[in-house]
């Protein structure tokens, strides 16, 4: 199978309006989007030839990024051999960090602790 050329995309659109965006950016790596949002997808003509559904998410991943860090980072796991004690507190990692965020917005706290700025 060839390999597709450096910042190369392929787009692939369905009759449902769904847009999946294959973009070559990395050597022996590929980001494949789903989109059901934009539904036609406009590339940059600069070197990176980056497409519009790729910045879309760049721009807007803002928010799961920081909850990924912040559950990383103060986690209520548990050493446990189940596989659903393991999930019932993942869950309840994220719901505290989903409680901690709710509560500093209310309180006003700082824009670093809430997830974006119009969320305060």
């Amino acid at each position: 199978m060839e390999r597709a050329p450096l910042h190369e995309t392929t787009l692939l659109r369905n009759s449902d309006g769904a847009t999946l965006t294959v973009y070559h950016g990395k050597v022996n790596k590929n980001v494949l989007l789903l989109s059901t949002l934009l539904s036609t997808t406009d590339i940059e003509k600069n070197r990176k030839k980056l497409p519009e559904t790729v910045q879309f998410y760049n721009k807007t991943k803002f928010g799961v990024d920081i909850l990924d860090q912040m559950t990383r980072r103060y986690s209520t796991r548990a050493a446990a051999r189940q596989w659903p004690v393991h999930v019932f507190y993942s869950i309840l990692s994220c719901g505290d960090q989903c409680m901690d965020h709710l509560q500093g917005c209310n309180r006003g706290r700082n824009e670093q602790t809430c997830l974006s700025p119009s969320d305060c």
